[in-house]
């Protein structure tokens, strides 16, 4: 369950981005962390690993590198966001299209949710399996 979550979030945060470019590009240049020249690039190589990493996860595809490329992107947003706040930078988040509200703890801790939700996909995934599909009997049999 927690795979599809993150896809959908994964999804449904890229596509607007990629639909609107120019506006994420702003609200990335809004961060102040990158050289302005690099921001429409950064911007678009950003929403277009979104976007892949909702399709890996939704299709099951790469999954394990999808988590952990999952955890180290939320890690990333949290910087970028700690940062800002730090410096008093008044901007939104640019996590969603319509996400207009003051950048605040709370971006911070769903962020720190998604990583929980990467580490459950980890988690399962290293689960023994069997052909009945529960894990605690191949634990007891072995």
């Amino acid at each position: 369950m927690s795979r599809f979550g993150l896809a959908a979030v994964f999804l449904y945060a890229a596509l607007p981005k990629l639909l609107d470019w120019p506006g994420f590009s702003e609200a990335v240049a809004r961060y102040r962390m990158l050289p302005e020249f690099t921001v429409p690039a950064f911007s678009l190589a950003l929403a277009s690993m979104e976007l892949v990493l909702g399709f890996l996860l939704l299709t099951g595809i790469y999954v394990r590198l999808s988590a952990w490329l999952t955890i180290i992107l939320n890690i990333l947003f949290i910087i970028a966001m700690g940062q800002a706040m730090f410096r008093g930078i008044d901007t939104s988040c640019g996590c969603f299209a319509t996400s207009s509200n003051p950048l605040g703890i709370i971006d911070i801790a769903r962020d720190f949710g998604f990583i929980a939700m990467a580490g459950i996909v980890l988690w399962i995934g290293n689960r023994p399996s069997n052909e009945s599909g529960d894990w605690r009997k191949a634990n007891e049999t072995a």
